[in-house]
This record gives C-alpha cells, structure tokens and sequence, in this order.
C-alpha cells in the first residue's frame, strides 16, 4: 500500500483484526515501573512479553526492577556484545526467561507465536513503528495485550534526541521504506510528524484504537467489531447530546493566547483549572452577599 506521500506501508498485521488481541494507552506516571508489575502479574504473570525502550538505560531499569519484582526478566540493547545479545535472545526463545526488555531494534524477524503481551515503556516514533512492534504479541490467536504507556513529556523526550541525533533518524518502520527523503531537514520533520501523529493517537480517548490504526494505513473498519477491546471502546457510555460552542470558543481563544505548543490534554488542564478558579471565585461572592 503507498501512502499519498509516496510511501510503502506495510498491511495492518493480522492480529488487529483478532478480538482476543487488546490495545490500550495509560497514563503514564512516576509509579510507571510498579503499574507495569501489577499489570504483567495481574494478566499475564510468568507469561512471554515484550517491553519496548526508548533508551539503553531504561531497557537496563526496567528489567533490573521487574526482577526485583519476581519478575523472569532481562534486557535487550545495541551496546551489548552480539553473543550476549544472542544469549538473551536464546533464553527467552526458550522460555527461560519470561520477559525482555529491549529498544525497537529487537524483533525483527522473530516470530515466536506465545509472545502474550507488548508494553511500550515510552512513546514509540510513529503509528507504523508502533503497529509493527504490537504484531509481535499474540500471533497464535490467543489472548494477548498491548499497552502503551504515555506521558507528553515523552514527547519532548524523543523529540529532542530526534534533533540531536540521539536516535535512528529513520523515519518509518523496517522493510517500508520507499522515497526516503533526500535532505536530513526534511527526514527530521518527517520524523516529527510522525511522531505528533503518535501523540494525538495517545491523546485521543474516545475513538476505537483498531479504527485510529486502521485510518492511518487508508483501512476501513467498523468500531462495533472491536467488541470492547480497547480501552476506548470499553469505557464509552451512551452519549448525551449537548451544545458546547460556548466551550469550543473559550478553548480556541485559550489556544490562541498560548505562545508554545502544548498538548491537547495539557490545554484541557488549564482550562479545567480556570473553569475551577471561577467557580471558587462565584461561591466566595455568594458567600459574601450572603
């Protein structure tokens, strides 16, 4: 499939079309490590997995505290020695340990039916990248998730080693290239761009994960065949008609008064907290007349 900017896309892997496949994104916060214990021991505990790094210290952090944790864990990284890469990568193919803990560049061309659950520790560079790495969970057919932690500061995070050069400045996921883009400028804001697409995919919480993935690689999809399972469509209660142009307006002049980017869940908090310092300023003058 070529995308209008003359692009090869992969075909959305199978498994989002599997309804014992979930996908969900979680806030992510300071306690990330200890909900992603609670969450790999409530589901899927002494199961295959895949946790997905941003960084080589982060794949060492996290699979140190979730062996703490009890956890079958270990991590996965470009400075490591190829055998001990291979000697990790041999364990887990042979269920000796459980869990690995790797950066983007694990997985390809492994294809270990059992693996139960993905978990994205950091936000991933683009919704390609990211559905690429999700079809490594459950491609057996059974029961499997996908959860991707997500904070905006992540965000900034991969953006800024992005423009240092931190990280592969490649802007789509293995084996999609087609017309790379000729200057480091314009794969730069390529790579942006994908990755401003990966944050509204976060920060959209009322369409169905499968449909937002879908869209994006020109699918069509029907969200009733979700069946609840992910997060947005588990949590949709019947909605009420309403006229919120009075809102819209106020958010589009607070907007417009920022003079930096910020995140939609971000502009939100602001406007919550004025809505909130009005209401307490409206009860103090109730009071005082009373």
């Amino acid at each position: 499939m070529v995308s209008d900017d003359g692009l090869l896309q992969n075909f959305p892997c199978i498994n989002i079309f599997c309804k014992f496949f979930r996908y969900s994104v979680v806030p992510k916060t300071k306690k990330c490590l200890d909900d992603i214990d609670k969450f790999i021991k409530d589901n899927h505990f002494d199961e295959c997995g895949i946790i997905y790094c941003l960084s080589r210290m982060d794949c060492e952090k996290v699979a140190e505290k979730l062996q703490e944790c009890g956890h079958k864990a270990s991590f996965y990284h470009g400075s490591m020695d190829p055998q001990q890469r291979a000697f990790v990568q041999k364990q887990w193919s042979k269920d000796e340990i459980n869990i690995i803990c790797a950066t983007v560049a694990f997985g390809m061309g492994i294809n270990k039916p059992d693996v139960r659950f993905v978990i994205h520790h950091s936000l991933p560079k683009s919704i390609e990248g990211y559905h690429q790495e999700c079809g490594r969970a459950g491609r057996d057919g059974l029961r499997s998730s996908c959860v991707l932690y997500y904070n905006y500061s992540d965000y900034i995070r991969v953006k800024h080693m992005l423009t240092q050069g931190v990280i592969d400045q490649s802007p789509f996921a293995a084996g999609s290239r087609r017309n790379l883009p000729a200057s480091t400028d314009r794969v730069l804001e390529t790579n942006i761009e994908n990755l401003l697409r990966m944050v509204n995919y976060c920060e959209n919480d009322s369409d169905c994960r499968r449909l937002l993935q879908l869209i994006h690689f020109g699918e069509k999809f029907n969200p009733s065949d979700c069946q609840k399972t992910c997060d947005s469509c588990s949590k949709m209660l019947n909605s009420i008609e309403r006229d919120v142009t009075d809102i819209a307006r106020q958010l589009v002049d607070l907007i417009k008064e920022t003079v930096q980017q910020f995140s939609m869940s971000h502009i939100l908090e602001v406007y919550r907290g004025s809505m909130s310092l009005n209401a307490s300023s409206r009860s103090r003058n109730t009071n005082m007349t009373l």
